[in-house]
């Protein structure tokens, strides 16, 4: 494997890293956005 090859791996593992480390966050702020729905009542008559 050529120096170029490694970085090119080292790389691509760092931007899967990032990328999983996003959507751990986007998944946060579902989750935040779930818990503030839940106080709603949609039976009150």
């Amino acid at each position: 494997m050529t120096i170029r090859e490694q970085l090119e791996a080292e790389m691509d593992q760092e931007e899967i890293k990032e990328l999983e480390e996003n959507s751990i966050d986007d998944n946060k702020g579902y989750d935040e956005m779930d818990d503030f729905d839940t106080d709603i009542n949609l039976d009150s008559d």
